[in-house]
């Protein structure tokens, strides 16, 4: 990183961490040590099936009630915050009033796929938007949300005809609310997760904005990760500037520090992400994608990332429709008595990476080639399945990404997910890398707080999982990737 060098042995930095689950603020000192921390949670809703919304009310409330909780926590310390930096989930949207930032629409979720049926009618350019965005013409993007906004939402029309619409990622209704200057501005990480920015130049793209019919005018200006995008007022306690702004994912790269080339970050939470930092001149494979993670008036971060649906929000749709509580703190004993588990198509959410569908369905498949999708009784051979779901999507990533890479050496595992050993080992053994996960678990808020201060990276401490040989492993894997095909060409008809 080729910024200077903001440590401070006395300053601390406030590192705000806006989720799919909750919203949390955390306040770092110097040495990556967390001083003050404080959380909120959100609710889900899903009105239908296909549409994940959350409540910007809501969304807001749990942003400031955790800021003012973690500064007040400091006391006479709260003096020394020298700033802020703010990640968000990235492809979700909104729409608002500009003149009082009342929401018009709900938060629509990164999982929602409302617009799926319609993605079709853009198949023709789907190359071309590829090219231009870095992205895969898909639902889960902010386009077609904003769109549908556009189209369905009432009060959004009614702004609209009087001059009174903003509209744009989750990252930009936050800041706006969060800031006493009202900032109508977005960073490239979650800007460019719209389907509406250009890559390369970093601006919204003219071609994109008429395929999907949004006016560039109800847009936020696209601006650096470091600005000074405003001030954040709590009562009681000192104002603090607001001076990054990114992505969840974006921020979750440099959780300890800046990522090696040789190495790639898995993050799982409710979403799994699989990222490597490369050159932003290289070629990335149709089936993965091109994010940019940081960007400043010298500097321009780029990664490779694979894209794994059903992580978290897999396990949870076990936990409610199979009704057990606890699955995590028995894994291990449930891993140890299942020596033969089914495999799982994980489409909790649609697939991701590389295949990108959403119309394929999930179902559990037994060595004999029998499928259910119901409770068959064994809930420890589905959530063993689910778990190893997940580690064989990550690995398929992997090893979708370019040979022209540095060879992979070493994996950094971060997010709630990555807590389960028998996952962690399994990663280790199918990837023959050491997987190394890290004891900080809020991934996210610490790469949003290195951002902030830069400089060198902070010390870590790590579980490390050594690969092992595993043929029966292997061979599951292999099955799943044969009955992943089979539910793909099953779903074309």
């Amino acid at each position: 990183m080729s910024f200077h060098d903001d440590s401070n042995p006395a300053a601390l930095y406030l590192s705000l961490d806006q989720g799919g689950q909750s919203s949390r603020a955390l306040v770092f000192d110097d040495d990556g040590r967390v001083v003050a921390s404080a959380s909120r949670t959100i609710r889900t809703f899903c009105p239908r099936a296909g549409e994940v919304e959350h409540d910007p009310v809501e969304v807001m409330e749990s942003v400031r009630d955790s800021v003012r909780e973690a500064m007040l926590a400091l006391g006479d310390d709260a003096d020394r915050v020298i700033g802020a930096a703010l990640a968000t989930q990235r492809s979700s949207v909104v729409w608002w009033r500009a003149s009082d930032g009342h929401a018009l629409t709900p938060v629509l979720s990164w999982q929602d796929r409302r617009t799926a049926p319609e993605i079709d009618r853009w198949s023709e350019h789907a190359e071309r938007i590829r090219a231009i965005s870095g992205l895969r013409l898909s639902p889960y993007y902010g386009a077609t949300k904003l769109r549908w906004g556009w189209q369905h939402a009432d009060e959004v029309r009614v702004a609209a005809r009087s001059d009174d619409l903003r509209g744009g990622p989750l990252s930009t209704y936050v800041t706006e609310a969060l800031c006493a200057e009202r900032p109508f501005v977005v960073d490239p990480s979650n800007g460019g997760r719209t389907l509406l920015l250009d890559a390369q130049s970093l601006e919204w793209s003219p071609f994109l904005l008429e395929q999907f019919e949004i006016p560039e005018e109800l847009l936020p200006r696209v601006v650096p990760t470091r600005a000074h995008f405003g001030t954040i007022e709590v009562e009681g306690a000192p104002s603090v500037p607001l001076r990054v702004v990114t992505g969840d994912q974006g921020a979750a790269v440099f959780a300890n520090g800046e990522l090696a080339a040789d190495t790639a970050l898995v993050n799982l939470g409710t979403g799994g992400f699989v990222l490597r930092l490369v050159e932003p001149s290289i070629s990335v494979p149709s089936s993965l994608l091109r994010s940019v993670v940081y960007h400043d008036s010298t500097t321009t971060h780029v990664a490779i990332e694979g894209t794994v649906h059903g992580v978290g929000a897999g396990l949870h749709w076990l936990a409610e429709s199979r009704e057990v509580d606890a699955i995590e703190s028995r894994l291990d004993a449930w891993c140890a008595r299942v020596a033969s588990p089914p495999v799982f198509v994980n489409a909790v959410a649609g697939l991701g990476s590389p295949e990108w569908r959403s119309d394929v369905a999930s179902a559990f498949v037994a060595s004999d080639g029998s499928r259910w999708i119901e409770p068959f009784g064994d809930v420890a051979a589905e959530v063993v399945a689910w778990m190893e779901s997940v580690v064989f999507a990550v690995v398929r990533n992997l090893r979708a990404m370019p040979s022209s890479l540095p060879i992979l050496e070493r994996i950094e595992l971060t997010g709630g997910v990555a807590r389960l050993d028998p996952l962690c080992q399994r990663l280790a053994d199918l990837t023959g890398c050491s997987v190394f996960r890290s004891h900080e678990t809020e991934a996210t808020a610490r790469g949003a707080a290195w951002l902030l201060r830069g400089g060198r990276a902070w010390p870590g401490s790590f579980d490390t999982f050594r690969p092992q040989p595993s043929p029966t492993l292997s061979q599951r894997f292999e099955r799943w990737e044969e009955t992943l095909a089979q539910a793909v060409r099953g779903a074309d008809g």
